[in-house]
């Protein structure tokens, strides 16, 4: 079997797996509101977005509002209105999505409510028992994790509450990201976390790298234009959501998305302690290194998903 046709079988197992879960909770076609799309500067949540708009347009989803945390105003929604949440690596209280989720559930618990797939993290015995009180309130919410040690956590944490297992939504990106052609000087991307999640031991092969850096290096002198826009919008959320901020937003950060994967398909390889950075070299063919972040978010998704399904001996590798 050719490197294109595994890679494809490959993709296509999981975005069976992810529709079929969700489908069962959401079926195509229904009423649903996007909540928390994110405007971050992390590409990771950008293919995270781009992964759920794709997801939601091949369903025939009728979105009737799309809102990201800055600018949701908590309107009235009819109760055939599912409130699907952004997913990603927020679920905890390392960030303050949760908070903002967990006041979701309380000032809807007339609609049933999906949390997209998430990993779970708490740091704090306290912060687990005020998620559990407020997310147990709830008749009709869905929790769907993307990988076993989370759903497991999850599960203990959150027992009155329906679990599911599926990937992450950045899969339904394939094959979108297969118009890019391979070109450029080659050698190796390092792209390793500068923030709270990195890894407190010294990777050990940085000098092998021959580029190296974060997200805002890969997007070079893009960055300042995103930052800039992210403060517009940011303001422009104080006076509640538009469908124009939300429509400008998207199209710029697909374009961003494209240059961050034609920096990537300049490189023969990928060194990543992103879990993103990871998923998209192989969305792109490119064979990647994935090292752990700081608390095994990484480590458990490759084991989930990635490593009982490796395309080839050298491209797929957790350190």
């Amino acid at each position: 079997m050719s490197g294109d046709v595994r890679l494809a079988a490959f993709w296509s197992a999981q975005q069976v797996r992810l529709t079929a879960v969700l489908d069962g909770l959401v079926p195509p076609g229904a009423r649903v509101f996007y909540l928390d799309y994110p405007v971050s500067s992390n590409v990771g949540d950008l293919l995270l977005y781009h992964g759920t708009e794709a997801w939601l347009s091949k369903s025939g989803h009728q979105v009737v509002g799309r809102a990201s945390i800055i600018d949701f105003r908590f309107p009235r929604l009819a109760a055939d209105v599912a409130i699907l949440c952004q997913g990603g690596g927020n679920f905890g209280d390392l960030y303050r999505h949760q908070r903002f989720r967990e006041a979701v559930v309380a000032r809807y618990p007339g609609n049933r409510i999906v949390f997209l797939p998430q990993t779970v993290h708490y740091q704090s015995a306290q912060a687990i028992a005020e998620s559990r009180r407020r997310l147990s309130a709830h008749d009709d919410l869905h929790l769907v994790l993307r990988e076993h040690r989370s759903l497991a956590l999850a599960e203990q944490y959150f027992p009155g509450c329906r679990t599911y297992l599926a990937p992450d939504m950045a899969v339904m990106l394939y094959p979108i990201t297969r118009q890019y052609t391979r070109s450029g000087p080659g050698g190796q991307l390092c792209l390793f976390r500068r923030d709270k999640e990195r890894p407190a031991e010294h990777l050990p092969t940085r000098g092998c790298c021959t580029w190296e850096g974060d997200w805002k290096q890969i997007l070079g002198v893009h960055y300042i234009a995103l930052r800039l826009l992210q403060a517009l919008i940011i303001t422009a959320g104080t006076l509640g959501p538009t469908s124009v901020t939300a429509r400008v937003w998207k199209a710029f950060t697909w374009q961003l998305v494209q240059r961050s994967a034609a920096r990537f398909l300049a490189a023969d390889r990928i060194e990543t302690s992103r879990l993103h950075g990871h998923i998209f070299a192989v969305l792109l063919g490119v064979p990647s290194r994935l090292h752990d972040n700081s608390y095994g978010k990484n480590a458990a998704y490759f084991r989930c998903w990635h490593k009982p399904m490796a395309l080839a001996d050298d491209s797929l590798i957790l350190e």
